[in-house]
């Protein structure tokens, strides 16, 4: 709560004290709006209509869950998920989780533009 403390006393303008306060939450929040994927569900949307909508309650549980998770990591050890990995595992699996996470997020887009790639 001190660290809380020393940033109000920095600054006089409530809104840089806010956005201060508010941390990297937003950027992260707004990081998965790109245009590639307003693209990619805008067309899902105008071709599946409402026929896939029951596949949000089925996933919902579970994006919590994961969110859970990482929160009560992050709280319990103040660091991020990257900085506790670092803190029990040895440093090329911290690498390998770094690494493939993003990988993972974008391989459905690098299979679509293979050409001959059937499995995606």
């Amino acid at each position: 709560m001190s660290n809380l403390q020393e940033i109000d006393r920095h600054s006089h303008n409530p809104l840089v004290r806010y956005f201060r306060i508010l941390g990297p939450g937003l950027v992260t929040g707004a990081a998965d709006d790109d245009p590639s994927g307003i693209t990619t569900y805008s067309v899902a949307g105008a071709s599946l209509g409402y026929g896939m909508l029951w596949m949000a309650l089925a996933t919902f549980p579970l994006m919590a869950a994961v969110q859970l998770i990482c929160a009560r990591i992050g709280l319990v050890t103040g660091r991020g998920l990257a900085g506790a990995i670092r803190q029990h595992y040895p440093r090329p699996f911290l690498y390998l989780a770094c690494c493939w996470s993003p990988t993972c997020s974008t391989s459905p887009p690098i299979c679509r533009a293979w050409p001959t790639s059937r499995t995606c």
